[in-house]
């Protein structure tokens, strides 16, 4: 009897795990498709609008581009750490970004050892953020939306049009506003992130001085910086192959994220 139990709770559990994963799955696959249904019937900007050093940036890097996307498509690798003094552990993720409205999901699978990893989808979709984690895609660990994380996300965005350039020609909801002859604010609403150029015209830097950052419970304002490296032509798309995101905290700088792009995808209407 006690073996029969067993094997009943095994297979219950076994049941739970694979249906709470397959609604995991299913939960991403409808963010997917919202960011789809959201690029609707936009023109192209007009370019002669644009900032000379943003509208050269937008045409340099999408001068291979022979079709409207409608979704970019990125596969990332690199490393990811939580605190300051913790561990760097790999991932691999997916990255989807609207290039006609403001949005994103990325998909990313952390190997935490050599046989755990959780899942982080990290997104903004239908003008909502939200961030949730599971462990083997059925467990959750985390789970969050605010008002502050939607405009975390939504900086977020802003800042990765360096892997999304479409988007400056194509995203009505962007403005752009020269800072000095090296830097743009690029805004969208009341979000704005800083892009910072080199000679060559290639966006280098971002910086952001009042990001939201998860505290324990709480949301508090933080100086964000990305940087970026080694631009080159990935698909359709001439980017930064390499890049680093970090928090400038008082007690020093936190880097969290530093990864590679390996592929770019267009996904056209």
């Amino acid at each position: 009897m006690f073996w029969l139990s067993l094997v009943i709770l095994l297979v219950v559990a076994l049941s739970l795990h694979f249906w709470s994963a397959r609604q995991f799955q299913k939960r991403i696959n409808n963010s997917i498709e919202s960011l789809k249904v959201s690029a609707s019937t936009n023109h192209p900007i007009d370019i002669n609008t644009l900032p000379t050093l943003i509208s050269k940036f937008a045409e340099r890097a999408t001068a291979q581009q022979h079709n409207t996307p409608k979704l970019i498509h990125i596969h990332q690798r690199g490393e990811i750490r939580m605190k300051p003094n913790a561990s760097w552990q790999s991932f691999k993720a997916d990255q989807y970004f609207s290039t006609y409205e403001p949005g994103f999901i990325w998909i990313a699978k952390i190997k935490m050892t050599p046989f755990i990893s959780v899942t982080v989808v990290d997104s903004y979709v239908d003008r909502q953020g939200n961030l949730q984690a599971r462990l083997f895609d059925s467990i959750p660990l985390t789970s969050a939306t605010s008002p502050q994380l939607d405009q975390g996300e939504l900086m977020r965005y802003i800042a990765e049009l360096v892997w999304n350039p479409a988007a400056v020609l194509f995203n009505l909801d962007l403005h752009f506003t020269m800072l000095d002859d090296e830097t743009a604010a690029a805004s969208i609403g009341g979000s704005s992130v800083e892009l910072s150029f080199n000679k060559s015209g290639d966006i280098t830097r971002i910086f952001a001085p009042n990001r939201p950052r998860t505290v324990g419970t709480d949301s508090i304002p933080a100086p964000w910086e990305g940087k970026f490296f080694d631009y080159a032509q990935v698909g359709p798309y001439r980017v930064p192959k390499r890049g680093e995101v970090a928090w400038l905290l008082e007690e020093g700088i936190f880097t969290y994220w530093r990864g590679e792009i390996v592929e770019i995808k267009s996904v056209e209407i």
